[in-house]
C-alpha cells in the first residue's frame, strides 16, 4: 500500500470531486455538510500531495502496518452499477463495524450546489474498499463516488472526464490520533494508495503515460 509517486500523483490528480474524509463520530447535520460552502471535513486543495501521503505513511504506521504484514484487507472492489436500496445501504457501511458508515446527508453533500464543482443530480457509489490497520489501531472504509446526471450516465468536468469523489470514514483505537494524526490534511495519501495498488482506478483516469 505504498505507492511510487508516480502512481500516488495519478491518484491524487483523479480526484476532481470532493473528498471528505470523517472520524465514525462525525456530526450528521448541515452544519457539517452545508448546502453552500465547504464542509469541514473537507480538506483545503493544497493538503492534497505528494508530501501529504508520505508524511502519512511515515508518521501514521500505516505503511509500517502493509510492510509488516500487519494489514488486513477486508473489502477492494468495484460495486455493481445497478446496487440500490437494502444493497446500497450495506455497501455503506462496516459489516464488522457499523460505526463506519456513510449517512445519506453525505451523498446529498457531493452534488450541493455552491462550490466550483459540476452540477449533478446525484452520485452513484462506484468503489469500496475496507482496511483494519492493526499495527496503527486505525479501522478505514472508503467509498468512491461519480455525480450522475437524472439519466444514471456520469456528470464530466471540463476535460471531459467522470466527477470522482473520494469519502472516507476511520475509527482509531488511539485516541489522541483522532485530533492530529488523523487530521484530513494528512488522510489523502492512504486514499491515494489504496486505490493506486488495488489496480482499480479504471473510470476515465488521465493518461500519464511518456
Amino acid at each position: 500500500m505504498i505507492a511510487v509517486p508516480s502512481s500516488a500523483q495519478r491518484c491524487i490528480d483523479s480526484f476532481n470531486g470532493r473528498i471528505l474524509f470523517m472520524p465514525s463520530s462525525y456530526s450528521r447535520d448541515t452544519a457539517s455538510f452545508p448546502a453552500v460552502g465547504r464542509s469541514p471535513w473537507e480538506p483545503a486543495t493544497p493538503g492534497l500531495n505528494l508530501v501529504t501521503y508520505y508524511l502519512l505513511v511515515l508518521f501514521s504506521l500505516t505503511g509500517l502496518s502493509t510492510v509488516l504484514g500487519r494489514t488486513v484487507v477486508l473489502d477492494a472492489r468495484d460495486v455493481p452499477a445497478d446496487s440500490s436500496g437494502e444493497q446500497l445501504q450495506c455497501e455503506l457501511a462496516s459489516a464488522g463495524k457499523p460505526s463506519l458508515v456513510v449517512e445519506q446527508i453525505v451523498l446529498d453533500y457531493l452534488v450541493a450546489p455552491g462550490s466550483n464543482r459540476v452540477a449533478a443530480h446525484g452520485v452513484r457509489l462506484l468503489r469500496r474498499f475496507e482496511y483494519n490497520f492493526k499495527m496503527a489501531g486505525v479501522n478505514v472504509v472508503m467509498l468512491h463516488f461519480i455525480s450522475v446526471a437524472p439519466d444514471g450516465t456520469p456528470s464530466v468536468d471540463a476535460a471531459g472526464r467522470d466527477i470522482l469523489h473520494l469519502v472516507e470514514v476511520y475509527e482509531t483505537t488511539w485516541r489522541q490520533w483522532n485530533t492530529w494524526m488523523l487530521h484530513p490534511a494528512t488522510l489523502v495519501g492512504l486514499a491515494a494508495a489504496a486505490a493506486a495498488t488495488t489496480g482499480l482506478l479504471g473510470a476515465r483516469l488521465p493518461d500519464t503515460s511518456p
